[in-house]
């Protein structure tokens, strides 16, 4: 059983440094995590939340007593966004390293949420209007 939980970490590993057949190092994959978030905040979160359920309960079945289901393993998750209010705590070392990594980032990316998407077009729009307006108040 152990062996299949790591077997499916490294797979989730190795996922996450493949893109397009090409492996790509540390830098490029925060800038692209950056990016995505920036594309799409709330697939981010939901793509977070699925991921970190599935590993965290890999993890933690058959080890945590208060983990029997995916279930607790989402409900354990998504309040490491937050304020972590559920009474399951994480007691295998990637079980505590899933809790950590959600912990550290996932309420500011929860926070992205609420912002204003920036659309390139829009701001490249209002860019050319201020400059056409610049240019008209000097006539």
């Amino acid at each position: 059983m152990h062996d299949r939980r790591l077997r499916a970490l490294g797979a989730l590993a190795a996922l996450a440094a493949v893109s397009s057949g090409e492996v790509f190092g540390y830098a490029e994959l925060k800038t692209r995590l950056r990016d995505a978030l920036k594309k799409d905040p709330i697939d981010s979160v939901l793509l977070t939340l699925v991921v970190g359920a599935w590993v965290f309960y890999l993890a933690e079945k058959g080890h945590n007593p208060k983990v029997t289901s995916l279930g607790d393993a989402f409900v354990f998750v998504s309040t490491c966004f937050s304020v972590g209010y559920a009474d399951i705590i994480a007691r295998t070392p990637v079980g505590k390293a899933v809790a950590s990594a959600i912990m550290t980032v996932g309420p500011s990316m929860v926070a992205s949420i609420l912002e204003d998407p920036v659309d390139p077009v829009v701001e490249r729009l209002d860019a050319i209007l201020s400059e056409l307006q610049g240019r008209e108040a000097i006539r």
